[in-house]
């Protein structure tokens, strides 16, 4: 071997490693599965929301429970507060749809990190500002509310938030 092939080899660059496929694999398909779990959390509680805005949709008097708070029954009401009662619920639960939808768009938008924990962040607020009213209504009057699903919702969308964050 010449001097001018024994130098060229010693400053030569090694030939790179390959990487250890067993720690990246398990480091991908734990982030894979969060992914996978933080997507099923946003879908989920965006079809809750929609389904509850169809049923108030759908319904031409107010759920059980809002009679059980209001100590009436729907028949009760005059005309004019039944519209009223009507317009407000069809309308809060339009704004609650629309919220579910943006979290889904935002969530699918861009993908990044930031991204969904912003999309996270959306339906907590939701569902923290729906579930205290409903539970306020149920500690106040005893009446049915659905607390236990909102509250089901943020546990859920608070494990996503810290699997993001890790």
């Amino acid at each position: 071997m010449s001097e001018e092939q024994a130098a060229s080899e010693a400053t030569a660059t090694p030939p790179p490693q390959a990487p250890s496929h067993a720690a990246g694999s398990a480091d991908g398909r734990k982030q894979h599965t969060v992914t996978r779990y933080v997507e099923y959390v946003v879908h989920a509680n965006a079809a809750i929301t929609l389904l509850g805005w169809v049923r108030y949709w759908s319904r031409r008097r107010w759920m059980p429970y809002h009679g059980q708070v209001a100590g009436l029954r729907w028949h009760e009401l005059q005309p004019s507060l039944q519209l009223l009662f009507l317009t407000m619920s069809r309308t809060a639960s339009t704004a609650c749809a629309l919220c579910a939808l943006s979290t889904v768009a935002l969530f699918r938008e861009g993908g990044s990190r930031a991204t969904r924990r912003r999309a996270l962040q959306l339906q907590l607020a939701l569902y923290t500002a729906i579930g205290a009213a409903a539970w306020h209504l149920h500690r106040c009057s005893g009446a049915n509310t659905p607390w236990k699903v909102c509250a089901a919702s943020v546990v859920s969308i608070l494990g996503a938030l810290r699997l993001e964050q890790a």
